[in-house]
């Protein structure tokens, strides 16, 4: 019989904590997703990212070129996809940033992410707060 875990049921995930995480595979490529979510997810973009607005500003479910800044030194140019909660995988609010592949710029944009108030994510835990959302089912 397949057990079936109920929102708030030995739950591992604190939901007021906005995590963030590198969630291409590690390896050579052109580009790479450094994801957030949580209740500080755009928050956490509007202190990281510059474009022509502020992610706080932005609709759900649109892309948007601008830059990763920390401490105003430009990191990388990027894209930033912003998904409002509950229209977003996690079902929280998530941003996505498209950032250039490989390991030291991916690394930086994480890191300022990190610094900026989110934690780093453990490995599946958007797959668990989508399924603690009721995104998905298992």
């Amino acid at each position: 019989m397949p057990v079936r875990l109920e929102p708030g049921v030995n739950r591992s995930i604190v939901p007021e904590e906005t995590i963030a995480a590198i969630s291409t595979a590690a390896g050579e490529a052109a580009i790479a997703l450094v994801r957030i979510s949580g209740d500080d997810a755009i928050a956490v973009a509007d202190r990281v990212f510059r474009g022509k607005q502020r992610p706080s500003d932005l609709q759900s479910h649109t892309q948007h070129l601008g830059e990763i800044v920390e401490n105003g030194v430009i990191i990388d140019q990027s894209m930033l996809a912003v998904h409002r909660a509950p229209g977003s995988y996690t079902g929280e609010d998530l941003v996505e940033i498209s950032c250039h592949g490989g390991a030291l710029v991916t690394a930086k944009v994480l890191e300022a992410c990190l610094r900026a108030g989110a934690r780093a994510a453990r490995p599946g835990e958007f797959t668990e707060r989508a399924y603690l959302n009721g995104k998905i089912d298992l």
